[in-house]
Order: C-alpha cells, then sequence, then structure tokens
C-alpha cells in the first residue's frame, strides 16, 4: 500500500513537475515574444525617425541648391551668354566655373545648354566626358522636361557617366522672359552622404 500511494506520489510530482516546466518554459517564451515584439517596434520607430530626417535634410539641401541655381539663372550674363550660346572660359569671368567653384563639395559638375539641350559649357571639364560642349543634353529625362516645360526638375536617381547612382537639378533659363536654355546641376549619392552630415541652412 505504501509502496502504491508512494508511486502515485511520485507521478504526481513528476506530472506537477513537467507542468511546473511547460508553465515556465511557456511564461518565458511569451516575455521572450513581448521583448522581442518591443525590441523590433522600437527599432522600426528609430529607423522611421532617421528616414525622416535624412528626407528632411534632402529636401532642405535640394531646395538650397535649386535657389542658388536659380540666382545663376537670373544672372543677367548667364541668360546672354546661353541665348548667344557662347559662354565665357575665362577662369575670373565664367560664371558657371565660378558657381562650381563656389559650391564644390555640394556639387559634382555643372553644365550650361541651349534651348535644344546641347551642351555649351560643362565643369569641371573633361575632355573624355560624354557631357562635354556640342552633345545633346535633351534626351535625358530632366533635360527633356525642362526644354519642353521651362519649369525647375530635381531627378529621381540615376546613374551618371561614372556609373554611380546621382540626382540632377535642372533650372530653365530665361533672357527677356523667353526661354533660352538651362543650367543644371549633378550630385552623385557619395556627395550627397557627405553634405546631409555637414549641411548647414
Amino acid at each position: 500500500m505504501e509502496t502504491k500511494g508512494l508511486s502515485n506520489r511520485v507521478v504526481i510530482g513528476t506530472i506537477a513537475g513537467f507542468a511546473g516546466i511547460v508553465i515556465l518554459l511557456y511564461t518565458a517564451y511569451l516575455s521572450h515574444r513581448e521583448f522581442e515584439e518591443t525590441l523590433v517596434s522600437h527599432t522600426q520607430e528609430q529607423l522611421l525617425t532617421v528616414a525622416r530626417t535624412t528626407a528632411d535634410r534632402l529636401e532642405e539641401v535640394v531646395d538650397h541648391l535649386s535657389r542658388h541655381l536659380k540666382v545663376l539663372a537670373d544672372e543677367s550674363i548667364v541668360q546672354k551668354e546661353i541665348r548667344n550660346k557662347a559662354l565665357q572660359n575665362e577662369p575670373h569671368t565664367c560664371p558657371i566655373k565660378n558657381f562650381y567653384e563656389g559650391h564644390k563639395g555640394y556639387i559634382d559638375a555643372l553644365v550650361a545648354c541651349d534651348i535644344n539641350g546641347i551642351i555649351l559649357h560643362r565643369h569641371p571639364f573633361w575632355e573624355d566626358a560624354k557631357d562635354r560642349a556640342g552633345m545633346s543634353f535633351a534626351g535625358k529625362p530632366d533635360g527633356a522636361y525642362v526644354v519642353r516645360e521651362h519649369k525647375l526638375y530635381v531627378s529621381e536617381w540615376f546613374y551618371n557617366n561614372l556609373g554611380k547612382p546621382a540626382i540632377s537639378i535642372t533650372q530653365p533659363v530665361f533672357y527677356k522672359d523667353k526661354f533660352v536654355g538651362v543650367v543644371r546641376c549633378m550630385i552623385s549619392v557619395d556627395t550627397l552622404s557627405k553634405v546631409l552630415v555637414s549641411f548647414k541652412r
């Protein structure tokens, strides 16, 4: 009898022990799952904050460059030279070169095109560049849009002639309210990344 009572107690104790372990494991699982969900939620919130901040900074940089490009497009010397298809290449008088030098580190290239999208001047000048003077720019999405619509165009990501991802900002140029051409700056993602870190309004 005693043996039977003992074995019943062992069985009940074993079942109770297993039940306790199962409850403990289930509680640990729920706790771990809750921790995981909280961690994922916090991580997603942080990533969303970073994405929003980056998007805001990107918008500020693009807006800053767009305004400066508009100032360049509004300069009478630029308007006249683009209309006459004769941009000066002298170091001290070339407005394209001066703008580029003033924004070095923010932009990778600056071009001026005539009414048909033919490149008149590029800075920096590269002998073997695919977007050198005399080449047509009108076939590119931003070029075609600005030549057709005469409005500012900020491109989506594309691969530049060096095979690097980049964006461009293209501003129409008017002479006495008549469309005469465009000025366009190109910014690689590498440059943009550096600018986003150091940009101050």
